[in-house]
């Protein structure tokens, strides 16, 4: 496997797990694109809620790759995907010390921000009704889990 392979298949993965922070995350990547056509793509691509994160996924690293800055773009993804390895290794110590009905929860939110075949808007509607059988303490909690400021 070639190194422009293993970067790719590396940027999906981080593109998936970072793409799902939404429109936000939209507007940065269409803020970040020089050419109007590419932003239109973009553009589209958010406004569109029943549009798979597969799909949105493709197209934004196909975009990505044609702009001239693209080596910042896969850097940043890069850098974004080792806070998230960090981010799991909390977590994975923080599971260990809160209820199971709080272990449920995170592990179906993470299979949720994975989940490639549903849309953000599905996933967005999935997550909030996970959140709504938790209790305002429960959510907090979940919140902190995998940073600095968990507390169980």
């Amino acid at each position: 496997m070639n190194t422009r392979s293993l970067i790719a298949i590396l940027a999906f993965c981080a593109v998936s797990v970072f793409s799902s922070a939404g429109s936000k995350y939209m507007d940065g990547l269409i803020d970040m694109v020089v050419d109007n056509e590419s932003k239109a793509e973009l553009t589209a691509a958010k406004n569109d809620v029943t549009l798979p994160k597969r799909d949105r996924n493709i197209l934004i690293l196909n975009v990505m790759m044609k702009q001239p800055a693209h080596d910042a773009f896969f850097i940043q993804l890069l850098n974004e995907q080792s806070k998230q390895a960090r981010r799991n290794q909390l977590a994975q110590i923080h599971l260990k010390l809160v209820e199971p009905e709080l272990v449920a929860a995170y592990n179906k939110l993470e299979e949720l921000k994975l989940d490639m075949e549903i849309s953000d808007y599905q996933q967005e509607q999935e997550e909030r009704f996970i959140l709504s059988t938790l209790t305002k303490r429960q959510r907090q909690t979940l919140e902190t889990i995998g940073t600095d400021e968990f507390g169980a």
